[in-house]
């Protein structure tokens, strides 16, 4: 597991290789692409601004909506066996994911 210097690090090594490249450089380094891609997604999303206070809290809101709509297994402990959400949670849970996507992308291209 690599620290998130040495990720940065991977990041600007494979910055500028291509695809036949950055496969060999995966195979030497013991790492997968997928793990560089994710990375490298991490480094851009780095420098996007932050929501402010009230965009934070519609966020909490609607993740905590989100988890009363699921009924959230608080224990921490996963279920296989527990019932699936109803239909029309699944709808409403859909319907904020959507909202918080286009305030997402409204923040980001004001900040632009």
């Amino acid at each position: 597991m690599l620290g998130s210097e040495e990720n940065f690090a991977v990041v600007m090594e494979t910055a500028s290789l291509n695809e036949l490249d950055l496969g060999a450089h995966c195979r030497l380094k013991g790492l997968f692409a997928g793990q560089i891609s994710a990375w490298r997604e991490t480094c851009r999303q780095a420098n996007v601004p932050l929501a402010n206070k009230a965009e934070r809290a519609q966020q909490r809101a609607e993740k905590a909506e989100i988890g009363r709509l699921w009924g959230g297994n608080r224990s921490g402990r996963t279920r296989p066996w527990a019932k699936l959400p109803h239909r029309s949670c699944l709808k409403k849970v859909r319907a904020i994911l959507r909202r918080s996507q286009r305030t997402l992308s409204r923040a980001r291209t004001a900040h632009k």
